[in-house]
């Protein structure tokens, strides 16, 4: 029998993420066993082939009636890696999260294919070998009700305001305000959101 994580105006369907099965329940229950630093709200779904990297201080906290698709990665690696999602969130297959320090990402999100976040990136400084490069580390902070389509990159140090838009493709290196669409290498603000 299928079950609702929301109420929504058309009729329950097996093929949608905001159903899930008793199934799905006890998979997800399987899926999560012996992980260590997870904290997870009621209702959680977890994909097939999530993996999760989590160095021994990493907090990775997952709100109620959130969906984590299949071959989603966590990567919580040093110094102190803390990542919070909210209520509602769906993250779509192939995602993968990054964090060295805090990401933050707000109720009713969704994340599309193969969407990267990620809180650090390498500090290249000539004459360094890439492998010995420290590492730029900012918070990012993602709003609620924000729609992050495909295969976008979001940069360190991004805040994206509530009830946003990135479209597909783009690349976040600079804040997105609050209501707006954004798109493109990098992106920028194309209209508002009506």
């Amino acid at each position: 029998m299928l079950k609702e994580h929301i109420n929504y105006h058309h009729a329950p369907d097996k093929a949608s993420r905001r159903t899930f099965t008793l199934r799905q329940k006890i998979l997800s229950f399987f899926r999560l066993l012996g992980q260590k630093n997870i904290e997870i709200g009621k209702n959680i779904i977890i994909g097939r082939n999530v993996r999760f990297f989590l160095t021994d201080n990493a907090k990775l906290k997952i709100g109620d009636n959130s969906i984590i698709d299949d071959s989603v990665r966590f990567l919580l690696t040093k110094p102190n890696p803390t990542v919070e999602i909210g209520k509602q969130v769906a993250l779509s297959y192939g995602c993968v999260i990054a964090a060295k320090n805090n990401i933050t990402i707000g109720d009713y999100t969704r994340i599309g294919v193969g969407v990267i976040i990620r809180d650090n990136t390498h500090d290249y400084k000539k004459g360094t070998l890439l492998l010995q490069s420290d590492a730029i580390i900012k918070p990012v902070s993602i709003g609620s009700n924000v729609w992050i389509c495909d295969r976008a990159f979001i940069f360190p140090g991004v805040t994206i305001g509530d009830n946003s838009v990135i479209s597909v493709n783009s690349v976040v290196t600079q804040d997105v305000p609050e209501g707006t669409v954004v798109a493109g290498q990098p992106a920028r603000v194309i209209k508002s959101v009506e």
